[in-house]
């Protein structure tokens, strides 16, 4: 079962919506320049970045940050298709921004330097686990990054909205150490959109996060009212429960992925020596497994420098100061794998909870119908003995016989339950 996706929902109720509903917001910024505007057009949009090209704002002047926001129905609209191709998009990248997928994905561009990130937004609605899909398309060289987010009109809810602010916030210069926020929205103007990017990520883990930190309180509240009431301990809490472990099933199958991406992101660099091939030999297809072999590929930079002692590789995908924010995000996905795995093994132990509550009170329920009927086993058989149909009896004909039998009955019936008792079985 997997989460309740919100944007598979919006896409099935909004049928009446146009078939062209897309926003546009353009963010261009340096340290001593920000720009904010809203489009509705890509047309707009395209010709106020040839604009600032006519003008002599090259790419290295200034930082640009373009929010896609689908309104729309369909999948891909004809203005998203028009600024893909704008920016030269791959065809294969298109698709996966417009299709909803139930996974993580990192492709990289080695040819232009670009990568696309396909991540998941997660909300909390009070019961369960809620993802929308956020897709990235970063190409540092050029100091572009574009988000691409579906949302409903009817119900908007703004992501980001702390580093939207961070780079509204006016450059600071005060040497004071208390002015922190002043320091990190500097920070975030001067550096490049791969900060950015990496901020983004940081704000989308902390999501993740939040819903861990709301399911824990949901699993302590079922673990509360379980123990405090017995009437709580009916099928719809075991549903909810059951609920909450197909979320954190699915949960773990979006969390997984983030670390080797993660890694993948540290590791590359345009000039390593040992580039993999992977063997396409058909005779390795013949019930035998896969191999990749890494085979030393001398690229020219590393053939010029062969005489030095250590070559220094740099990425082309992202600058060199990244890395120490991507350890930090990568600290903090290991926290969440492990809260994840903690409220995974808390789930389980709740049902296996719920289920032995439930059986002990059938198992009491049991025991006393059990003990009613051996209390009255004596007495049926005593009453039975003294109902057939002799003509002969010995209690028949005599003045207090009745009384016999309902003293001796009443005899039986409680030292049964004196037994009972001693054995502490009532």
């Amino acid at each position: 079962m997997p989460l309740s996706d919100v944007d598979r929902t919006r896409r099935r109720i909004s049928t009446d919506v146009s078939l062209d509903d897309v926003k546009f917001v353009f963010y261009s910024y340096n340290e001593s320049y920000f720009e904010e505007k809203t489009f509705h057009s890509v047309h707009e949009l395209i010709f106020v970045l040839e604009n600032q090209i006519k003008n002599g704002h090259s790419n290295k002047d200034r930082y640009h940050w373009i929010e896609v926001i689908n309104f729309s129905s369909i999948a891909l609209p004809t203005s998203i298709r028009l600024l893909c191709r704008h920016f030269n998009i791959h065809p294969l990248t298109v698709e996966d921004i417009t299709t909803l997928a139930s996974y993580t994905k990192l492709d990289l561009f080695h040819q232009n330097g670009a990568l696309y990130l396909l991540m998941k937004l997660l909300t909390w609605n009070g019961s369960r686990v809620e993802q929308q899909q956020i897709s990235f398309y970063l190409h540092c060289s050029k100091n572009m990054l574009i988000t691409f987010q579906e949302q409903s009109k009817d119900h908007h809810q703004s992501f980001f909205q702390t580093i939207r602010n961070r780079l509204r916030r006016q450059q600071s210069y005060s040497t004071t150490s208390e002015d922190f926020q002043q320091y990190q929205s500097s920070r975030l103007r001067q550096l490049n959109v791969d900060y950015l990017f990496c901020c983004l990520l940081d704000d989308i883990i902390d999501r993740y996060t939040f819903v861990m930190e709301e399911i824990a309180d949901r699993i302590a509240y079922y673990d509360q009212i379980l123990m405090a009431d017995r009437q709580s301990r009916t099928m719809s809490i075991l549903y909810s429960i059951y609920r909450l472990k197909h979320d954190l099933l699915h949960l773990r199958i979006l969390f997984n992925p983030l670390k080797e991406i993660i890694a993948r992101l540290q590791r590359v660099t345009s000039d390593d020596p040992f580039l993999s091939f992977p063997r396409t030999d058909p005779a390795l297809r013949l019930g035998l497994k896969h191999h990749i072999v890494r085979r030393q590929a001398k690229t020219n930079r590393f053939i010029s420098n062969s005489s030095s002692k250590k070559n220094k590789f740099s990425s082309i995908y992202l600058n060199d100061y990244i890395y120490v924010y991507l350890n930090d995000l990568n600290h903090h996905i290991d926290q969440l794998i492990d809260s994840l795995e903690i409220q995974r093994e808390s789930v389980s132990i709740l049902i296996s909870f719920w289920i032995t509550l439930n059986s002990n009170e059938i198992q009491e329920i049991l025991q006393i119908l059990m003990l009613i009927t051996v209390l009255f086993m004596p007495c049926t058989l005593l009453t039975g003995m003294n109902s057939t149909n002799f003509y002969f009896q010995a209690f028949l004909e005599y003045h207090y016989g009745y009384y016999i039998i309902l003293s001796a009955l009443a005899l039986i019936f409680l030292g049964m339950v004196t037994w009972y008792k001693v054995k502490k079985w009532i």
